[in-house]
């Protein structure tokens, strides 16, 4: 069980990193919520649910006899697996909307810029 354990650890932490790496599309991803007020609902409201997915998902395995004392068996592991990567991308989700709010918006440059065509 152990080294079953380790193994969707590691793919949890490889999805959150590649997650990581296309940031561009948690940028958007809750722009269509205009009030600031409901992305932070919506952000804690996601870093709630996502633990109860993955506590209730871990449940669902134990109560379908996915999990022994032995370990997962290989649908409980692709079980594991998957409410794992729910939990992180939620997880990813809210926290990358929660930093939005907080960092201010890079503005992108002026496409005429003084070295361009001004003269003095």
């Amino acid at each position: 069980m152990w080294a079953q354990g380790i193994a969707a650890f590691i793919l949890w932490v490889l999805y959150g990193v590649w997650l990581s790496l296309r940031k561009t599309r948690f940028s958007a991803a809750w722009h269509f919520f205009p009030s600031r007020g409901q992305r932070i609902g919506l952000s804690i409201v996601a870093l709630f649910v996502s633990v109860l997915l993955f506590g209730g998902g871990l449940a669902l395995l134990a109560f379908f006899k996915q999990v022994s004392s032995a370990g997962f068996t290989a649908l409980g592991f692709v079980g594991l697996v998957f409410f794992g990567i729910l939990f992180v991308y939620l997880q990813c989700l809210a926290a990358a909307t929660m930093i939005a709010l907080v960092v201010p918006p890079v503005t992108e440059p002026d496409p005429k810029s003084s070295d361009e065509g001004s003269t003095l």
